[in-house]
């Protein structure tokens, strides 16, 4: 019995740390990021993601949604055309890059940067060019 006490006990530690672990890690990397993307066929364009600790995001065009990190992995999805985000972090947590895609069968190639604090959150948009999805031909 006692046996099963002790391995119960090392699970429960090694799943408290787990979940520790990416908390930190999602603190570390949440803050305002200025995110430069491209769709195929397009322009680049910016906005600045700002990745709140708890997992939500919002930009700078005023979209949202959810966002996790694991390690070096990253992965952004937005509420609005299911727009994915996948990629790495550098160790220094300053720069991230990756794909995207959305459910309009979209894809291109995006980079992020560590930015300070903004005050003015204006987006470098092009005309109906916005991160969920490409502009209408």
């Amino acid at each position: 019995m006692k046996k099963v006490w002790s391995t119960l006990l090392i699970v429960g530690i090694t799943v408290m740390l787990l979940f520790s672990s990416c908390s930190l890690l999602m603190r570390l990397i949440a803050g305002e990021w200025t995110m430069y993307f491209t769709w195929s066929g397009s322009s680049e364009s910016s906005t600045v993601w700002t990745l709140n600790a708890d997992g939500t995001f919002e930009d700078s065009y005023t979209l949202a949604g959810t966002w996790e990190s694991s390690w070096n992995s990253f992965k952004l999805v937005y509420d609005t055309y299911e727009a994915t985000y996948i990629g790495t972090v550098t160790a220094n947590n300053t720069y991230m890059s990756g794909t995207m895609s959305n459910n309009l069968s979209q894809s291109g190639t995006w980079y992020a940067e560590r930015t300070g604090i903004v005050t003015s959150l204006v987006p470098n948009a092009i005309e109906g060019l916005s991160p969920v999805r490409a502009p209408s031909k």
